[in-house]
Parts: C-alpha cells; structure tokens; sequence
C-alpha cells in the first residue's frame, strides 16, 4: 500500500518504509523505490511525502501546514515501528529538510537505510553516519537502498 499526503493510513500502528529525501527539483527516484520495493514484497507499506502530480509546488499556509504533519507523523512511526529510507540523488540542490530528517533518524537509533548516489557530495555524510552510527547501512544504488529497506521491513514484522 501506497500513503501519501494528506491521506492516513486506517491502522496508524502499521510498520511502513518512510521514503525521505529531497522532493524539489530532484529526478522522481520514489516512483522507482516504490517500484523496487512492491517487487520484492507487494503487502509493505510505503509513506511517500511526494503528493502525486505536485512535483514542485510551494506548499504555504494550510497546506504546509498539512504536508509536516503529515511528514512528522510518519517519521515517527517509521523510527518507532519501520524503517526510514534516506535518498540522496547527485543531482538536488535541495537538502536541508532532508538533512535535519536524518539528523533525527540518526539520533533516534531507529531502523533506517541511507542511499547516496555517485556524485552526490558525500564524503561528510558517510563519515558522520560510519562514525556515530555505524549500524546504519549505507548504500550507493537506489536498488540496493530500497531492497535493504524491504529487508529491514520484513524483519522487523
């Protein structure tokens, strides 16, 4: 199953696989991950930020308001009951809701993957992941990433 905003889960205590990362002018990888990972298992479910057919809009008001609820509220229960997916593509200018995503994730010992493609300036984001998290698999491949994530999923089930 698919949740996007402003849509809710009936069960709210369901494990899902939060797809963070950035949304604005970034190539469309979650359509992919969601893809990759209904492959490996159709019955996860996914909590994708990426409201269909807004693919750079600016949320102001109500909706902002709306989507970081929404967002918040499912960060949560992917680190309490599921696994966060971190995908940083080497093409996106915009990272810092990603990057503050990851320092929570990080600090809260929850189960996550983080994905970094070639060419993305990674250097610092790995050795800040090895050195204070070193659990935390990090992947070089969108494939990689999404099936670790399922991995992760299912074993926590």
């Amino acid at each position: 199953m698919i949740i996007t905003p402003p849509e809710f889960l009936h069960d709210r205590n369901a494990a899902i696989i939060f797809l963070a990362g950035p949304i604005k002018e970034t190539p469309l990888w979650r359509e992919e991950a969601i893809r990759i990972i209904q492959s490996k298992d159709k019955t996860l479910c996914i909590a994708s930020p990426q409201r269909p057919g807004e693919i750079e809009e600016e949320f102001r008001g109500k909706k902002f308001h709306e989507q970081t609820r929404w967002e918040l509220f499912y960060i949560k229960r992917a680190l309490e009951k599921g696994v966060m997916l971190f995908w940083f593509p080497k093409e996106q200018p915009y990272i810092r809701n990603s990057g503050l995503e990851l320092g929570i994730a990080l600090a809260s010992k929850g189960n996550m993957v983080v994905g970094i493609e070639p060419g993305f300036s990674e250097v610092y984001l790995r050795m800040t992941i090895a050195e204070t998290c070193p659990d935390v698999k990090v992947c070089s491949t969108l494939e990689e990433t999404c099936v670790t994530a399922a991995q992760l999923l299912q074993a926590a089930r």
